[in-house]
């Protein structure tokens, strides 16, 4: 059990590193071909935060636990929300505009809606994942059309020395990483789910969920404690929308799904509950306070105690 712990550990640092060190090599390598800022920060970094859970999600559906890519996809939205938003507001009140709350909260929103829509019946097809792709295009369309959208246009990205000179090296190095940390981390967290008694699907919703946000986690902090909070907010929208269209939609395109019914009767609620309260919270002055934020950790932590008991 010990050594099986460690295992996931060991996995999921690869995953978060490897996906750290791909971004940012293909971020140089996208500067030193010429590419401009707005489009690597629309590809490169909007994706970026979602590779875990992309690479996660399609290694267990390969090995046949569909719950685990589903549960972690659920869960990581969930994740981003309470977590990664009621952390970070509780170091700095986290921002918004009446813009995102009529473009981007809609579109957040209605993606998670239709995932519930199409899940009902507990099987994500092939043609349901082939439509999921189509939004992800549609979406990153949408976001090539907006004129102010990463940091990176205001600033030239600094990267680690050995990155600005062999940055295709951190590519490579990136994409090993992700590979065998998604591996050992689905075949921890099935062996774990085994040992304690619990479905793969409350793997994927809690331990899979935590670990595939940390990079989400780490760019909500960070921005908090450089007094840009509205980063945060941006990170976790995008994320939570490409979580669904690209990593379900890659998953189910791969290989239709048939998954724990529990997914698509009470957590995807849950999913669809903290997708909607924020638009209430918000709306108080524009931004998510201290208080809020305390109230999203809470009901998380709750929510976690609910699944192991």
């Amino acid at each position: 059990m010990i050594l099986t712990i460690i295992l996931f550990f060991i996995g999921l640092g690869l995953l978060v590193k490897g996906s750290d060190w791909l971004v940012k090599g293909a971020s140089k390598g996208a500067q030193a071909l010429g590419v401009s800022p707005l489009i690597i920060g629309l590809s490169v970094i909007a994706i970026g935060t979602s590779l875990p859970e992309l690479a996660v999600s399609v290694t267990a559906v390969l090995l046949g636990s569909g719950n685990i890519s589903v549960g972690n996809v659920i869960g990581s939205n969930i994740c981003n929300i309470a977590l990664c938003l009621g952390i970070t507001s509780i170091i700095l009140a986290v921002p918004t505009t009446k813009d995102t709350l009529k473009k981007e909260f809609p579109i957040m929103l209605g993606i998670a809606i239709l995932l519930w829509i199409l899940g009902k019946n507990s099987i994500l097809s092939r043609r349901e994942g082939i439509l999921f792709l189509g939004l992800f295009i549609a979406y990153f369309a949408y976001l090539m059309r907006k004129k102010k959208y990463s940091v990176l246009e205001k600033e030239k990205k600094v990267y680690p020395l050995w990155i600005e000179k062999y940055y295709w090296l951190a590519v490579i190095i990136g994409i090993i990483g992700i590979t065998i940390g998604a591996k050992f981390m689905v075949d921890t967290g099935i062996k774990i789910a085994k040992l304690i008694g619990i479905s793969e699907a409350v793997i994927g919703l809690t331990i899979m969920a935590f670990g595939t946000s940390l990079p989400e986690l780490t760019v909500s902090i960070t921005a908090a404690f450089h007094k840009e909070p509205g980063i945060s907010l941006g990170n976790i929208l995008g994320s939570n929308i490409i979580n669904i269209v690209l990593v379900l939609g890659c998953v189910a395109t791969i290989q239709p799904i048939k998954v724990d019914p529990r997914l698509f009767k009470i957590d995807i609620w849950i999913m669809l509950g903290y997708s909607i309260i924020l638009f209430p919270l918000f709306f108080t002055g524009y931004k998510l306070s201290r208080k809020e934020g305390i109230f999203l950790l809470i009901t998380y932590i709750i929510y976690i105690i609910y699944l192991y008991h």
